[in-house]
């Protein structure tokens, strides 16, 4: 069993990027399995993780607190496949899974692959047919010269943000990939004005990063990027669309708060801040969590100018992913502000997590986390697992170990000389937890005279923009978890 995710977003097929990188990647996969002895017996499942937002007329089953949402393709690629198949059974992610199991004769999870209305896809195949033969696809020509940006420390995509007001500075964004000669042409053209775009920064290993800054008046804008390369000049978007946006209203959004993990059954806050330089107040103000609106109420006052803060709490989120976003209207036509799927609500968590020197040595480290279950202090850890190294060790409970308050495990482990890293894992009968959150780890302790000490805590995070071979820092937030501000997962 292998998991192919495209390493870059160039190669996603993620708005706004170029869907040739998508195509190119995909079929170099496909076409070297096609090419192998693993072609005789090899099932591929090709899906895509969005549907695009385009229109569905199949209304989405509602399953739990997040539903499946609106169809994606899958395309089942194999010697057994049935050739021009169409199947009308219930197909979701959990479908994957649920083929594995059947597969392998394994049990179910007891989550969505357990459902009867979940299909385990074995309906795509014909093991009695004549196998088919391999089917190898060329590969599209296109420039590369410029692309999307991707992740990092930069906001993915071209623009940012998408949706905002006129006191607002929107910034567009798009890298050049070539090194030699600077294009001489580099503009970016906002309802059909070019504009000089400025050198950002350089980004080893992909290129050179332009910027260009302002503010909009109110209505909707669009865009594209013209730049020259040694065959003339490259225009992004290909074909004749350009991008869509900025939308600009004549008030303004901003996220104040919400939890990016919250334990279940806690009270959580969404709020934002409205703020109209015309001083009008909003006739909507609403909060989306998981497609279902909340009305918001204003808590400071009603100096729209200035800004007044609109709150949301509630305390019955389901576990799992929670999506939300904001909706606010003054009257002049609806914003949507799209949020994240946050907060993540969780039966159980680990905080506070640490690597201290004990005292009077010079290679010994005392690793720590706090436990902590919503389901009270029954509820144990089924397994209570540190990571240095990749190298597993099983932790214990210092002291009281109230797991409704928050219990201590810890670790001693002596290390060798060198750069470690480490994380957690944990899990109870039902759910399980990472700090940090998986392809993160802390990096640390430096043990020897001639390393310079890290401070506690500190993060990496594969980073395939900035350098697609190693590791970078990672912004992060209070909870010690990967900053959504860094790019989209």
């Amino acid at each position: 069993m292998s998991w192919i995710t495209p390493p870059t977003g160039a190669t996603s097929d993620h708005p706004p990027a170029p869907w040739q990188g998508g195509e190119n990647y995909v079929a170099k996969q496909i076409n070297a399995i096609m090419n192998s002895p693993y072609w005789a017996d090899t099932a591929i499942f090709l899906c895509w993780d969005d549907w695009g937002g385009l229109y569905d007329h199949v209304p989405p089953p509602v399953i739990d607190n997040l539903g499946l949402g609106p169809r994606v393709p899958l395309i089942v690629i194999s010697p057994y496949a049935k050739p021009g198949y169409i199947s009308h059974a219930q197909g979701e992610f959990s479908s994957l899974v649920k083929f594995i199991e059947e597969d392998y004769g394994l049990p179910n999870l007891g989550q969505r692959d357990a459902l009867p209305q979940t299909s385990d896809l074995m309906d795509f195949f014909n093991f009695q047919q004549t196998p088919q033969q391999p089917l190898i696809l060329g590969l599209l020509s296109y420039s590369t010269a410029l692309i999307v940006p991707n992740g990092g420390n930069i906001p993915q995509g071209t623009l940012y943000p998408s949706v905002g007001g006129t006191a607002d500075t929107f910034k567009f964004d798009v890298m050049y990939t070539l090194s030699n000669p600077s294009p001489a042409v580099h503009d970016v053209s906002i309802d059909g004005t070019a504009h000089a775009m400025s050198v950002l920064m350089q980004v080893p290993k992909v290129g050179t990063l332009y910027q260009y800054a302002t503010k909009l008046p109110v209505g909707s804008h669009s865009y594209t990027f013209t730049f020259s390369d040694v065959t003339g000049t490259l225009t992004l978007p290909y074909g004749t669309a350009p991008f869509p946006g900025p939308e600009v209203h004549p008030f303004s959004v901003r996220n104040v708060v919400t939890p990016t993990i919250a334990m279940a059954g806690k009270t959580i806050t969404f709020a934002t801040t409205y703020k109209s330089p015309a001083g009008k107040a909003p006739i909507t103000a609403y909060v989306d969590i998981d497609g279902v609106p909340h009305a918001m109420i204003p808590v400071s006052g009603t100096n729209y100018q200035t800004g007044v803060t609109y709150k949301y709490t509630t305390n019955t989120l389901g576990y799992g992913e929670n999506y939300h976003r904001f909706r606010f209207d003054d009257g002049s036509g609806l914003a949507i502000y799209d949020g994240a799927d946050i907060p993540l609500v969780t039966p159980i968590t680990l905080t506070s997590s640490s690597d201290t020197l004990v005292s009077g040595t010079t290679s010994t480290y005392l690793y720590q986390t706090t436990y902590t279950s919503a389901l009270g202090d029954s509820d144990a850890p089924t397994s209570a697992m540190l990571y240095v190294d990749n190298s597993p060790y099983t932790m214990s409970c210092s002291s009281s170990c109230s797991y409704a308050s928050g219990a201590v495990f810890q670790k001693t482990v002596t290390l060798s000389s060198g750069t470690h890293s480490f994380y957690f894992v944990f899990a109870d009968t039902k759910s399980s937890w990472a700090d940090p959150f998986a392809p993160s780890i802390y990096k640390g302790p430096a043990v020897g005279a001639d390393l310079k000490p890290l401070a506690s805590g500190t993060l990496i995070t594969p980073d395939h923009f900035h350098n697609p071979d190693g590791y970078l820092p990672s912004e992060t937030d209070d909870t010690g978890t990967p900053s959504d501000d860094a790019g989209d997962p």
